[in-house]
């Protein structure tokens, strides 16, 4: 698959092993848009098979360590995700304005109403605006007034920042004269609520002091509905779905950004992949990739389940239930003793006992099992690209009416988000935003400069004593030839205050198309980091030199 990264052919057994590289452009967009003849099936709910699997075979091989690690797939070759159906690179490889985090206008009435609310636990509606959009219209509960609907709308902003397709989501408040009963279409069966189904609703929800109701809309997704995508395999009957999802790093690096997010509702009914048709009227049409629901998100299942472990174990857990008989109860969980935030919208989401270590959803979700630290550090290197305006906009769209809640959850999603930032970038060589260029010569004189940064310390948040600054880190740099055999050029270069280092006078080493391997270790005070593999070349077109590949084991 384009997507792979491209390995050549196994070459002597060098240090280096076999991986080699093409020399070509690297892959920043898949080609999975191409049109389906026929539609694809809907994924297939099967209770029996799903709980059999997810609930029991999954969890105990996980526990016993007896799942493969399976490096991800659809991966290019410097280990990033190009854009497809499934994800966008939005603030991972560009600037984006906090402003592009509002999505449009929010709908005002007055709304036809046209079909109760299917599915998910809260009551709402399907609505229309007089300009003929549709939207799924959803309430908080009396008990927790701006709970769903806060949630809802900060984090789906947060998650289309990040990559991913979700619904257009705004708060809004309305009246019960915003909600017109619809007169039944002779030529359509479906069940059009009257004045009194609207009238039953509304009493179940949450209501403003001033009898008007908070609510939220989600937009419709273009296209005709399929169903979630399955956590295992490809969706049958679509030939762009070619990447096993519990194999795709955008699906398995859902888990971090989730963690971070509180987000612990996920299940095959949170996602849905649509049938769409671009550009309309064209007869093109191929699947895309959503995420859905988020109501519960920010620790808000919690409040639901009352339960301390959410987001730190599921439901129940073979891990848990086995180290708390073996120490008679006495060993005191991760969760324990965490406390409901007490301000309005919000329940449990903690700052100070967050774990970016520890991860998990309501219950099992089988691509999060096969999560690694290149997942996680691939969505750590997305993240540290959000700002905190980009935090301060996605809390104004969820309208909350107590400045308190604000304050804190910026604060939160700041915190938890640097705090996600320092694991990761310690799991791996946090090295990257790599470049060459040539330096002085040609051919077989051509030297070459590299730079490239070192995210842990560009994020500020380098692990160091209380009061003092971090370790020293410097870079050593070593070459090696196309069959893995030394070169003999070593340099070391000392790292800068934000991260950058550069290295000159890298020489080009001799055979086909120059290709140069570069190791790259990071030497942290006495801690030496497994090093970091630069593939080079010269393209054949401008002779100029290039990063064909990276490297990390």
């Amino acid at each position: 698959m384009a997507t792979l990264p491209a390995a050549l052919a196994a070459c002597g057994a060098g240090p280096m092993g076999a991986l080699r590289f093409a020399n070509r452009p690297v892959v920043t967009r898949v080609d999975d848009r191409r049109p389906v003849p026929e539609p694809p099936q809907p994924t297939r709910s099967e209770r029996g098979a799903y709980a059999v699997d997810h609930l029991f075979r999954a969890p105990v091989l996980h526990t016993l360590q007896f799942l493969p690690r399976v490096e991800a797939q659809n991966i290019n070759a410097l280990g990033e995700v190009p854009d497809s159906t499934w994800f966008h690179n939005r603030v991972g490889v560009r600037p984006v304005p906090a402003a592009e985090l509002r999505r449009g206008d929010p709908p005002s009435g007055p709304f036809d109403v046209l079909d109760a609310k299917h599915g998910g636990g809260e009551p709402g509606f399907i609505i229309r605006d007089p300009r003929g959009r549709r939207y799924l219209l959803k309430f908080d509960e009396p008990e927790a007034p701006e709970l769903q609907t806060g949630a809802d709308a900060v984090v789906s902003r947060l998650l289309w920042l990040v990559g991913y397709d979700v619904p257009e989501d705004h708060v809004i408040e309305i009246r019960r004269a915003d909600l017109q009963v619809v007169a039944p279409d002779p030529a359509d069966d479906a069940h059009r609520p009257d004045a009194a189904d609207i009238d039953q609703t509304l009493a179940l929800v949450a209501r403003q002091p001033d009898g008007g109701y908070r609510a939220l809309v989600s937009r419709m997704l273009a296209g005709e509905p399929l169903g979630g995508y399955a956590l295992m395999g490809t969706r049958p009957g679509d030939p762009n779905d070619r990447v096993p999802h519990q194999h795709r790093r955008d699906v398995r690096a859902q888990a971090i950004f989730f963690n971070w997010l509180g987000h612990t509702d996920i299940k095959l009914g949170n996602t849905l992949d649509m049938l769409v048709e671009e550009p309309p009227g064209s007869g093109r049409r191929f699947v895309r990739h959503h995420l859905v629901d988020f109501g519960l998100a920010l620790g808000g299942k919690d409040h639901g389940l009352r339960e301390s472990s959410d987001g730190f174990a599921p439901r129940f857990s073979y891990r848990w239930a086995a180290i708390s008989t073996l120490t008679f109860g006495l060993y005191r969980r991760p969760w324990e003793g965490i406390e409901p935030v007490g301000l309005r919208g919000l329940w449990r989401f903690p700052i100070d006992r967050f774990r970016p270590d520890i991860y998990s959803p309501a219950i099992p979700y089988t691509p999060f099992d096969y999560t690694d630290r290149f997942d996680g550090f691939w969505a750590a290197r997305v993240l540290a690209r959000v700002t905190p305006e980009h935090i301060r906009e996605a809390v104004a769209a969820g309208r909350y009416s107590d400045p308190r809640t604000v304050e804190y959850l910026e604060r939160a999603l700041w915190a938890r988000r640097n705090m996600t930032l320092r694991y990761w970038f310690q799991q791996v060589d946090p090295l990257a935003d790599f470049a060459v260029s040539p330096e002085t010569g040609a051919g077989a004189q051509a030297r070459w400069r590299i730079c490239g940064r070192d995210l842990l310390l560009a994020s500020g948040l380098a692990p160091g004593d209380e009061g003092s600054a971090p370790p020293p880190t410097r870079y050593e740099l070593s070459t090696w030839d196309a069959a893995g055999d030394a070169t003999g050029w070593e340099q070391t270069v000392e790292a800068s205050e934000d991260g950058a280092f550069c290295a000159a006078g890298v020489p080009a080493a001799d055979g086909a198309e120059r290709y140069t391997i570069v190791s790259v270790v990071t030497r942290r005070g006495d801690q030496l980091l497994e090093p970091v593999w630069l593939h080079l070349a010269v393209d054949p077109a401008t002779a100029e030199p290039r990063l064909i590949g990276v490297d990390r084991r």
